[in-house]
C-alpha cells in the first residue's frame, strides 16, 4: 500500500489530487475549528442570573418517577407491537428469528430502564443479577 502511494506521488496529476485533497481537509478542519471557536466567542458571556428558584414542592419529584415510569413502560408495549407487526409480514419460517430479535432488543434495554427507575428496578435488577449469578455457578 505504501509502494502505491510512493509509485502515485511520482505522477504529477496524482501529486495535485492529492494536494488538492490533502488542503480541503485541512481547510474543512480549519474552518470547524474557526467556528467553534467563534461559537464560543459569541454564547460565553455571564448568565446575569437573580437568584436561586424556589424548591419545588414535595409531590413534584414523585410525579415525575411515575410519568417516566408509565413511558418507560409505554415503549416497551410499543416494542412489542411491532415486534409482532413485523413478524406479521415475515415469512411463517422467519417468525421465530423476529420475535427473538424483538426479545433480544427488550433484553438490551431492559437493564437500561433498570438504571432510571428508582427502588422496584433495583429490586428486580438485584434479583436478576443472583438469579445469573446462580446460573453461572
Amino acid at each position: 500500500m505504501l509502494q502505491r502511494f510512493i509509485d502515485r506521488m511520482k505522477q504529477p496529476a496524482y501529486r495535485k489530487l492529492f494536494g488538492v485533497m490533502l488542503a480541503s481537509k485541512l481547510l474543512g478542519v480549519t474552518v470547524l475549528l474557526a467556528a467553534m471557536w467563534a461559537m464560543r466567542w459569541y454564547f460565553a458571556t455571564p448568565a446575569m442570573a437573580d437568584e436561586a428558584a424556589a424548591a419545588p414542592p414535595a409531590y413534584v419529584n414523585p410525579m415525575n418517577t411515575m410519568w417516566t415510569v408509565m413511558a418507560a413502560f409505554l415503549v416497551f408495549f410499543m416494542q412489542a407491537g411491532f415486534m409482532m407487526l413485523e413478524a406479521g409480514f415475515s415469512r411463517t419460517r422467519e417468525t421465530i428469528n423476529v420475535l427473538l430479535e424483538g426479545l433480544a432488543h427488550l433484553y438490551e434495554a431492559a437493564p437500561l430502564q433498570a438504571r432510571t427507575v428508582p427502588c422496584p428496578a433495583a429490586v428486580l435488577e438485584d434479583r436478576a443479577r443472583s438469579w445469573l449469578q446462580a446460573i453461572a455457578r
